[in-house]
């Protein structure tokens, strides 16, 4: 998949608030998609909650700021996330554009 269909998978994940499968650094991860955007260095990135998944890091369930270049594959869920986590405001705006 294009980084462009990737992009569009995100973003329509975002609108409708639906969990996301990824392939990420050759992890399969599912994801709660908050913000998509750019962070102060230009970077094209989405910013999400990680609910399940493996890491190269360990840390399972964590906030995450992924390169949107380095998306594997996405696929939108049919599982809805109705909430915003409470330390969504504060991660929101720390270096996004």
């Amino acid at each position: 998949m294009s980084e462009g269909a990737e992009r569009g998978v995100v973003c329509e994940a975002i609108r409708r608030r639906r969990l996301l499968f990824l392939s990420y650094g050759g992890h399969a991860r599912i994801v709660e998609p908050y913000v998509h955007g750019r962070t102060s260095a230009g970077i094209e990135v989405l910013l999400c909650f990680q609910r399940e998944g493996s890491t190269s890091s360990g840390y399972r369930s964590h906030w995450r700021a992924l390169h949107l270049g380095r998306i594997e594959h996405a696929d939108m869920l049919g599982v809805h996330f109705p909430f915003t986590r409470p330390e969504f405001a504060g991660r929101a705006a720390a270096g996004m554009t």
